[in-house]
Order: structure tokens, then C-alpha cells, then sequence
């Protein structure tokens, strides 16, 4: 799985990228936030190199933050990065209702698997992210399209190697560029190009 594990390095990379373009206006809450969730999906996709890579194998670790990275710290990166526009165009209501619904996905699926939660929550954020990105939409749709690819890859490729490692190129794509459009958004309303 040389391939598959390689590509864990892609997402690590990506989230590095996408925090250093994050908007400086954020509150000092919702950046350790924004970080805390990147942090969460970036240690997840360490943990998954170095699985794949046959290093060194933490699968119960790996599983913990995976959980969490799947029905939360996604969700949480993506309504953190959208915060300052969401507060700027007043609907602060759709940012605290994506959170609620992945903490209860996440509390859910400590009892029962309800794996299409975890997935919904996510496309819903990055639904919201076209909605709300008027001035950079075009790379928000691309953010989305990378997104929703990864629904694709299980059914299309059947190597294993290949699905897995395009799974996470997609989500390292999705990540640079929501970030990139976050930060269009943020240049196109102070001005600047």
C-alpha cells in the first residue's frame, strides 16, 4: 500500500497549507479551534502513512482519531475556516447547526455505526461553503467536486493501493482548495487581489 500511504503525506501537506491561509480575523477561539481540527485530521493521516508504510502500526490510535476526524474535525475545520464570512453575513445559526449535528453524529456512532452521518456532515459544510463563498465559488465548487469524488473511488477503482491513495489526493485537493477559496473570499471583500 505504498501508494495509499504516501498520499497520507499529500493531506498532512495540504492541511499545513490550508492553516497558513487561514484568515488572521478569526476570534482567538475559533483559530485554536480551526487548528485543533487540523491538527486532529493531519495526526490521523500520520498515523495512516505510517500504517500503510508497514512502519510502525498504532490501529487502535489510528482508529480513535480517524472516529473523530471522520464525524467531527472535518466538519469542524471547514465551519472554522468559514466563521469570519458566516459571522459577516449573519448566519452564525448554519455554522452552530453543522457543529451540533457532527457532535451528535459523533455521540451516535460511539453506540451504533452510522457511517453516512459522518459523510453527509461533511458535504453539508462544504455545501455551505458554495452557498456562502459568493466571491470565489468557482474554487469552492472545485473544493466540493474533490469532495464528493472520494464517493466515487470505492466503486470505480478496485486496487485497493490506487482507491485508498486517490481517496486522499482528493481530500488533500479538497482541503488546498477551500482554503484557497476561503482566503478569495476574504481578499475579495478587503479589496485586494
Amino acid at each position: 500500500m505504498f501508494f495509499a500511504g504516501l498520499s497520507e503525506f499529500f493531506i498532512i501537506g495540504s492541511l499545513v497549507y490550508a492553516v497558513s491561509q487561514r484568515n488572521t480575523e478569526q476570534a482567538t477561539v475559533i483559530a485554536i479551534s480551526h487548528m485543533a481540527c487540523a491538527f486532529i485530521v493531519a495526526a490521523t493521516a500520520l498515523l495512516g502513512a505510517l500504517r500503510l508504510l508497514e512502519i510502525v502500526d498504532f490501529t487502535t490510535l489510528y482508529r480513535g482519531l480517524g472516529f473523530i476526524s471522520y464525524f467531527f474535525a472535518m466538519t469542524g475545520f471547514i465551519v472554522t475556516g468559514l466563521w469570519v464570512q458566516l459571522v459577516a453575513d449573519g448566519k452564525v445559526m448554519v455554522a452552530k447547526t453543522l457543529i451540533i449535528i457532527a457532535l451528535f453524529g459523533l455521540v451516535i456512532n460511539l453506540f451504533t455505526v452510522v457511517k453516512l452521518l459522518g459523510s453527509a456532515v461533511v458535504m453539508l459544510s462544504a455545501i455551505s461553503a458554495v452557498w456562502v463563498l459568493k466571491e470565489s465559488r468557482a474554487y469552492a465548487i472545485v473544493a466540493l467536486m474533490l469532495l464528493l469524488s472520494t464517493l466515487v473511488w470505492g466503486v470505480v477503482i478496485v486496487d485497493e493501493n490506487c482507491r485508498v491513495g486517490l481517496f486522499h489526493l482528493s481530500i488533500g485537493g479538497f482541503f488546498s482548495v477551500m482554503a484557497l477559496a476561503i482566503k478569495r473570499q476574504a481578499m475579495a471583500q478587503s479589496g485586494m487581489h
